[in-house]
Parts: C-alpha cells; sequence; structure tokens
C-alpha cells in the first residue's frame, strides 16, 4: 500500500479504500487529500452550534473522551461547554491534536459564534499547526439515520430563510435549497431539524432530534464526512442580502409632523 507522509506528525501514513490511518492517533481513520493536507488525530476538540442542540466534545481513537449537549443561547454556552469537556477528558488546551468543527447549515447565529470560538483557540500560542476539520450537519446525520437502520431514498431538511429550506438525501452530501411547495413534491420518508423558529413542517414530515452520540460510528463508515480546511466559517448556501437604509420614508413622516406631536389615542 502506497505511502502518504502526515505533515501534522512527521510520520507516514498508508493510504486504503477506507480511508487514511494515522500512525500516531492510535489507528484512528482520517482524511487525506491528494493535496497532503492533514488528517484527524486524536484527541481532537468538536464544536457544533448549527441547532439549539449544542454539541461540545473531545474524540479521541473512534470515541468520545467526553460530549456535552446542552440546550440555549450559543453565546452564553460555548464558552463553558468548551472548558467542561477538557476538564472531563483531563486535557489541556496544549494536548489537542485536532479541532473539529460543523460549518452548517443551521443557525447561522450559532454557526458563528462557534467559528468565532474555534479561530480564538487557534491564535493560542502553540495551536497554530494544529489541523482543522469541518461538516456539514445534514449529511452526517443522513448517516447516522442510515446506521440507525432507516432504509431507503429520505431527505433531511432544516429552517434557511421564511419559506425556503436547506434539504439534503439520504445519499447525497450536496446542499439544495427548496421552496415550501418544493419540499413538499420530494418523495419518501421526509426529516426535518428545527430551529427556534421553526416554518411549518410539510404534513407528514417527522421531527429529527440533533444528537451527535453516535458522530464516531458516522465518521468511521464515512470518513468523507469530515475534511480538512484554513478557516472555520458560517456556511450558508446565499450569501446574505442586506437592503440599503434611505431616509425617505423618515422624511416623509417627519415633514407630515414637524412638531413631533404624539398622535391622540384611540377612543375606548
Amino acid at each position: 500500500m502506497e505511502q502518504y507522509p502526515c505533515q501534522h506528525c512527521a510520520t507516514e501514513a498508508p493510504r486504503g479504500a477506507a480511508g487514511t490511518v494515522c500512525l500516531r492517533s492510535g489507528g484512528v481513520r482520517g482524511v487525506l487529500d491528494a493535496d497532503m493536507t492533514p488528517h484527524l488525530h486524536s484527541p481532537a476538540l468538536l464544536l457544533d452550534a448549527s441547532t439549539p442542540n449544542i454539541h461540545a466534545g473531545i474524540l479521541s481513537e473512534g470515541t468520545w473522551l467526553a460530549l456535552e449537549r446542552a440546550r440555549g443561547d450559543a453565546l452564553a454556552l460555548v464558552p463553558s461547554m468548551l472548558a467542561d469537556v477538557l476538564k472531563s477528558a483531563g486535557l489541556k488546551v496544549a494536548q489537542l491534536r485536532g479541532l473539529i468543527h460543523c460549518e452548517g447549515p443551521g443557525s447561522l447565529l450559532g454557526l458563528r459564534v462557534a467559528a468565532m470560538s474555534i479561530e480564538t483557540w487557534r491564535a493560542v500560542p502553540g495551536m497554530e499547526s494544529v489541523p482543522l476539520f469541518v461538516y456539514r450537519s445534514l449529511p452526517t446525520m443522513a448517516t447516522i439515520l442510515r446506521l440507525r437502520g432507516t432504509a431507503g431514498d429520505f431527505h433531511i431538511a432544516t429552517p434557511f430563510r421564511r419559506g425556503s429550506w436547506n434539504v439534503c438525501g439520504a445519499t447525497s452530501d450536496a446542499n439544495a435549497v427548496l421552496d415550501d411547495e418544493e419540499l413538499r413534491a420530494l418523495l419518501g420518508p421526509l426529516y426535518i431539524i428545527p430551529q427556534r423558529h421553526i416554518d411549518q413542517a410539510p404534513p407528514g414530515a417527522q421531527t429529527l432530534e440533533y444528537d451527535l452520540e453516535e458522530l464516531p460510528r458516522a465518521i468511521a463508515t464515512n470518513p468523507d464526512l469530515l475534511r480538512a480546511a484554513d478557516n472555520a466559517e458560517a456556511f450558508s448556501p446565499r450569501p446574505s442580502e442586506y437592503r440599503l437604509w434611505h431616509g425617505d420614508r423618515h422624511r416623509a413622516a417627519a415633514q407630515a409632523n414637524p412638531h413631533g406631536v404624539p398622535p391622540e389615542p384611540l377612543s375606548p
């Protein structure tokens, strides 16, 4: 079997059809791209704030050393969750050999908080060379559903913008954006990963709890879920839309009421 050098640990790793084995990661499969980017090492810290079910954990040799899940505001929860999983695993930041970030799709606020946290940790002295890996939420949950025995053609969706959905098929890592009518037209079972403000789900759709307990097995089954990245970012299938502010409406209101007199209360 052909040998590929690992840039992070300066050893060589044999690449097989099932993935790459790092000689210093205890035989954990990882991803080694054709351009020789580093592959996953143990222990690795994971952060996922793509849904209100926020996850932080430490992966090592194909299992969780620590995993926390909390529901709430990412900005308030993420710092303490990261500290808690390091404490539970008995590790210090300097002992981490990998960082894993869920880039979405999902809550843009949560994704940006997680990305900012990951990038802050990468700025810690000694962490600059630690490899960063990213994954997408919908293909990951599709793999987990198949591991649970869900067969056939199904789709997983999560709200994007009002009236539109991020959608992934059972065996595809491609992300499509569908409107309500297109979502209703999909054939086969449909699973919805809710956000805080969920749009009206189509009749017959099933709510899917976002739970990463089985993520290590999903990565072992499908190593291509992870890919090396230069930066932690929030994935959005379409660029954000901003409207230019103009004062015409406000000027018109001011001219109609130049003295700022409050309106008279309505009669009871």
